[in-house]
């Protein structure tokens, strides 16, 4: 058996087990990332407290709203992200493309960061309040809508560490000559 007869295949084989693994890692970045935004979106409770009705939604809080929005974006852009590795995936990308899948997947990152921490800051402070500010734990009379959020934040992350790995793929394949 001839070396330069197998070391093509060996190539091929590697490059689809690249793409389709690129494409996965994409696909689930885009629902973990839609799925936590749909889940603030439509997260809200009503609960009485003292005779009176106080209820809690993601558009009360402006950190929830940061939150919502940017996995929205984070969804909206890994779709496209998706969409252009599926389309290429047919035929062997240049080093150029995965610089941009790199750069687009270290902004993904940074934002999922900035999102998921922020609305982990307030998460706390509704779970345990802050006896120094003054503010009062809200998650023992909004237990379900604090539940919700939890979950949404957990995907957030989740999210994260997906690309995290995106970012690490994209920059060895291109450093690859």
């Amino acid at each position: 058996m001839d070396v330069e007869s197998v070391k093509p295949k060996r190539s091929q084989e590697t490059e689809r087990l690249w793409s389709t693994t690129q494409i996965s890692l994409r696909f689930f970045a885009f629902a973990t990332s839609f799925t936590s935004a749909m889940i603030i979106f439509k997260n809200k409770q009503v609960t009485f407290l003292f005779g009176m009705e106080f209820s809690a939604t993601y558009t009360d809080d402006p950190t929830f709203k940061f939150f919502a929005y940017s996995n929205m974006i984070a969804a909206c852009l890994s779709a496209l992200s998706l969409i252009f590795s599926i389309a290429n995936s047919r035929k062997p990308m240049d080093q150029t493309v995965y610089f941009y899948f790199f750069m687009h997947d270290l902004i993904m990152a940074m934002l999922m960061t900035a999102a998921s921490a922020a609305a982990s800051a307030i998460g706390y402070v509704g779970k345990h309040g802050n006896s120094q500010a003054g503010w009062i734990a809200i998650c023992d009379h909004f237990g379900r809508y604090c539940a919700k959020n939890t979950v949404a934040v957990a995907l957030s992350y989740f999210c994260l560490f997906l690309y995290l790995f995106l970012i690490v793929m994209s920059s060895i394949k291109s450093r690859q000559s």
